[in-house]
C-alpha cells in the first residue's frame, strides 16, 4: 500500500536562521510534528525534556542554525534533542523527534517519541516513526534529485503536482 503525503513550512517556528518543515500524510488531520507535539506535551514524565527540545528546536532556528554537531544522525535520518553532553543535562528518558537536516538553513521534522531502547528498532515506542523517518528521508532525497523538490537557501520549491509516496 502507498502512502502520501505533502512537506508543510512551519512559519511560527522558523527563525532567522532556519526555516522548519514537517510532513503531513494524506488523511490526517494533524501533520507529524502537530500529532508528536500532541502525544507528549503534557507527559509528566518528560516535561523538562520536552520543554529543552522545544527551546533548542527555536534556538537552532534563531541563534545557531542547524549545525550538524546539534543532530543525532541516526540510519540516514536525524534526531533530536542533541546529544547529553552538548545540553549539559542528562535525562532519565529519552524523548527522540525524528528529522531530516538538508542543510544549516533547512530542517524537516517528522516525528517520534521516548526512546527505551539501545537502538531505535528495538523501541516499540519510536519504530514506527524512525522507519517512517527513513523512509521520508529517502523519498525527499529522491525528489530532490530529480529535481521535484529545489532548494533555494533557507526554502523547498516544489513541483505543483508534489507529493511524496512511501
Amino acid at each position: 500500500m502507498n502512502i502520501f503525503a505533502t512537506l508543510e513550512e512551519l512559519e511560527d517556528l522558523s527563525g532567522a536562521k532556519v526555516t522548519y518543515y514537517t510532513v503531513r500524510f494524506e488523511g490526517r488531520k494533524h501533520n507529524e510534528l502537530e500529532d508528536f507535539i500532541l502525544r507528549h506535551h503534557q507527559n509528566p514524565t518528560i516535561r523538562d525534556e520536552f520543554n529543552d527540545l522545544l527551546g533548542w528546536m527555536q534556538q537552532i532556528g534563531n541563534r545557531t542554525g542547524a549545525r550538524l554537531m546539534y543532530f543525532r544522525h541516526e540510519g540516514n535520518a536525524y534526531a533530536l534533542p542533541p546529544k547529553a553532553y552538548l545540553l549539559e543535562i542528562d535525562y532519565t528518558e529519552n524523548l527522540r523527534l525524528y528529522c531530516l537536516r538538508l542543510s544549516d538553513d533547512l530542517v524537516v521534522l517528522f516525528n517520534g517519541g521516548i526512546k527505551t531502547t539501545r537502538t531505535p528498532d528495538e523501541c516499540p515506542n519510536v519504530r514506527k516513526y524512525f522507519r517512517e523517518a527513513r523512509q521520508l528521508t529517502y523519498a525527499i532525497d529522491v525528489k530532490i534529485r530529480e529535481g521535484e523538490i529545489a532548494v533555494d537557501y533557507k526554502k523547498l520549491i516544489f513541483a505543483l503536482d508534489f507529493e511524496l509516496e512511501i
